[in-house]
């Protein structure tokens, strides 16, 4: 984690050490979440993690979006294989604090050196097990060190003031206490409705408790690009269909690093049925405007280059689906939905062991 040494900078570290010193992670689990009115009026919702010991931290999900993370997050270790599991935490959208040991923490020196000042200057004793506040931004397939983007900053720091208010309204309460603020030991689901605490920093620098329910998970709705390209729909229309290729849209399993920043590239990896060989390998793609068209002009110049063009694709996945329609509709090639596409997720599975 870098940061800049500014005033934002100096809160939030006050702010994370003043949560990680409340112990708040104690006395509720990652069920019992709360939300916050942020500093544009949105609603941020806050997940407590440590209570079983391992993983200290706090999440921040901004809006419907970021709470599709939190239900997700709380399925992940349901998924099927790897590959839906590593899918799934690409689409995650999150502002987290979390808290190592000095040992296992990956902050420079210069950074240590910085908030041991603060925390010697504000008079916070820093915990000894796992101390150590580390930053990080889930966008999707890019993930970021530190809080780049000053009003996300500012989000966390109301976050983190918000969990040691929480801290402080329901020390010493007891069970029946707590659910009738809100804080009940059962999970949110994805229909929504869990009433939850909502905290809200006033002017006068009290803040307000109320109650609001949790949003349903968001439907998920992939469209169609448009394969507009005459040419190559011309050539591939002309060659010989043979044979099937499974297909589905996946991201690398190694990060390509920027600086603070790294991203996961997107690849429409495909095999051939039933050898389950790769007949050509496209390279991967950043996701950013206009990935859907340069992921389809490198599919077709790569199905042209080999000579190798199939008679029908399959694919278990909704949003390759979304992707290839319009271009099989264009150039003669059979496009259907299957339940397993057991083939990519071998070739996967090599890539990642190949990688890691």
């Amino acid at each position: 984690m870098r940061l800049n040494i500014t005033n934002m900078d100096k809160a939030l570290i006050i702010a994370a050490l003043n949560f990680r010193r409340c112990d708040l992670f104690k006395a509720i689990d990652d069920s019992q979440i709360f939300a916050v009115t942020l500093s544009d009026g949105s609603t941020g919702y806050c997940c407590c993690m440590g209570n079983g010991g391992e993983h200290y931290g706090l999440a921040l999900y901004r809006g419907c979006e970021g709470f599709d993370t939190y239900l997700n997050s709380i399925k992940a270790g349901c998924a099927v294989n790897p590959l839906e599991m590593f899918e799934k935490h690409m689409t995650f959208h999150a502002v987290n604090c979390d808290f190592e040991n000095a040992a296992d923490c990956l902050i420079d020196k210069e950074n240590r050196a910085y908030i041991k000042k603060v925390a010697s200057e504000e008079g916070i004793r820093m915990c000894r097990s796992k101390g150590w506040p580390d930053f990080h931004v889930m966008d999707g397939s890019f993930h970021y060190g530190g809080i780049p983007d000053e009003k996300d900053r500012r989000d966390m720091i109301l976050a983190l003031q918000a969990a040691c208010e929480v801290s402080r309204r329901i020390e010493g309460l007891d069970f029946e206490q707590l659910e009738d603020l809100g804080f009940t030991d059962d999970y949110a689901t994805d229909c929504g409705g869990k009433i939850i605490p909502l905290l809200c920093l006033d002017s006068d620098g009290t803040w307000s408790w109320d109650k609001t329910p949790t949003p349903p998970l968001t439907e998920t709705k992939f469209s169609t690009p448009v394969f507009d390209s005459p040419s190559t729909t011309f050539k591939i229309r002309s060659m010989e269909h043979r044979g099937t290729f499974e297909c589905c849209l996946v991201h690398s399993p190694m990060p390509v690093a920027e600086g603070d920043m790294q991203y996961y590239p997107v690849e429409l990896l495909t095999v051939m049925k039933p050898q389950g060989l790769p007949p050509f390998m496209p390279p991967f793609i950043r996701e950013q405007e206009g990935w859907e068209t340069e992921t389809l002009d490198r599919f077709a110049t790569s199905i042209i280059d080999s000579g190798m063009c199939p008679d029908r694709i399959e694919t278990d996945d909704e949003r390759t689906f979304a992707l290839l329609q319009d271009f099989c509709d264009k150039t003669g090639i059979e496009l259907s939905e299957t339940d397993c596409a057991a083939h990519i997720q071998e070739l996967w599975m090599f890539m990642q062991t190949m990688l890691g």
